[in-house]
């Protein structure tokens, strides 16, 4: 039996090794001694591939016959660049550096994460993020099926929360049931100078292939 692909997404994602302090952060996660073990189920997530995503964009739920998931979701991806092409243009300007502060360390039923204080840099970013792809969004959408749009998520394209994920579950279908926070007290901010527009799986594993689509936020000069 052929089994449907997992969900595939574009994002505005902000890669952890790409920030400002992220090695200071990572020693201090390494020697942070805490009583509650992390679930034996819980995969802890490759250094590259760890994120918060600053602005979700779209989940590419639907996939045709004949075709990879990541080449249809690429293809997604090349869509909205055309649909605009001033799209970079204005994604550039509208980007600006931000710092987030890490706060505490919460574990789930299905992810272990790490929580940032609330930021009004990102509320900002985001809403000018935002505006600028609704309609690059509708014009795609208007000839792909089975693109659902993520632009008024609560939690990763809208307010000022910021998080992401050190460990994973196994188990997709897994609960989202808190099981207990530490707080990082002295942990160093992360100040990031770079995002980037990408396609990518759950685990975003794909990023770091030759020949992926993305786009660097602000563009290399």
């Amino acid at each position: 039996m052929k089994v449907a692909p997992r969900p595939w997404s574009l994002s505005i994602t902000a890669k952890w090794h790409d920030a400002k302090n992220f090695d200071q952060l990572e020693k201090q996660l390494h020697k942070l001694k805490i009583d509650h073990p992390l679930p034996y189920y819980h995969l802890p997530i490759p250094h590259e591939s760890q994120h918060s995503t600053l602005l979700a964009v779209a989940e590419i739920c639907e996939f045709p016959t004949g075709k990879s998931a990541a080449d249809h979701a690429e293809d997604i991806f090349s869509d909205f660049l055309l649909a605009d092409p001033k799209l970079e243009k204005k994604l550039n300007k509208a980007f600006k550096p931000f710092t987030v502060q890490p706060a505490r360390l919460k574990c789930y039923d299905d992810n272990t994460t790490i929580e940032f204080g609330e930021n009004e840099e990102v509320k900002k970013l985001r809403d000018a993020l935002r505006r600028i792809l609704l309609d690059v969004f509708t014009a795609v959408a208007r000839d792909r099926k089975g693109i659902l749009s993520l632009l008024q998520d609560e939690n990763k394209s809208r307010g000022k929360k910021f998080f992401g994920s050190i460990a994973r579950s196994a188990h997709p279908s897994d609960l989202t049931q808190l099981r207990w926070v530490e707080p990082l007290p002295d942990a160093p901010a992360l100040n990031f100078e770079e995002v980037h527009f990408l396609v990518s799986d759950e685990g975003l594993t794909n990023v770091h292939k030759e020949k992926v689509n993305s786009l660097r936020l602000p563009s290399k000069k």
